[in-house]
Order: structure tokens, then sequence, then C-alpha cells
């Protein structure tokens, strides 16, 4: 892939941002309760809470190390894993770019391991840029 970003993220109707940024230990991107309001956009509010922690977008960096380096920014109790996961929605979100054809990404059976033992999913949205 020519690029990746990576994220964390939490849904849920009673999904409260402070517990989760304190038990995980780690400032969100982005965070919101149920029926907050939505920032630049006139009278809508959020259906749902949420609570993401995000990466830049990168070139230079594999898949495999930026997720590495946003689950070592998170809490590693994975008890505390397995009561957000059990409670809320939770995923690991991954972008891939790509500026060719026939390009892929694998992971390690090691970072699997730790994907599973947070309790994620993992979802992949890939996009081709055609390169110009």
């Amino acid at each position: 892939m020519d690029s990746t970003s990576v994220a964390v993220r939490f849904f849920g109707d009673d999904l409260d941002p402070v517990e989760l940024t304190q038990r995980l230990g780690v400032e969100p991107t982005v965070c919101h309760r149920k029926g907050d309001s939505m920032p630049n956009i006139a009278e809508q509010t959020n259906r749902t809470g949420g609570w993401l922690l995000a990466g830049e977008r990168q070139s230079k960096s594999s898949l495999e190390a930026q997720i590495s380096a946003l689950f070592d920014r998170l809490s590693g109790d994975l008890a505390v894993w397995r009561d957000l996961t059990s409670r809320y929605r939770a995923d690991l979100f991954c972008g891939l770019w790509s500026e060719a054809w026939n390009r892929g990404v694998s992971l390690s059976p090691e970072l699997v391991m730790r994907i599973s033992e947070r309790g994620l999913s993992i979802g992949f949205d890939v996009y081709f840029v055609e390169a110009q």
C-alpha cells in the first residue's frame, strides 16, 4: 500500500468518553456522547456515543507498525479491554490507499493475537487513488 491509517473505535448509546479515556490511558482524537451536537452541522446530534483514537495517515510506515504503535499508546491491561469490548461495539479501523493495482497487506500472527486479545474486530477500507 502507498499509505495507511489506523484507528481504535468504540461506540455505544451509554458510552462515557471520560471513563474510556481514564481506563485506556490516553486522550482520544475524537469523542462524544449520544445526543451531543455534531460540530459544524446545524441542528444534528450524534445518534450514539463514540470514542476514537486515530493515528496519522502514513506512507513510510507499515500497517503492522502503525497498529503496534497505536496499541502501545493504550492500556495493556487485557481485563480493561475485555470489559470495554463486552459493553461497546469496538473495532480496529484500517484505511489503505493504493496508487497501483494488485497490492496487499498482511499481518503477523503476533499482531493478530494482540487484536484478538483485545476483543476487537478489524475492518479494512481500501481506496484506489490513480497516480497522476
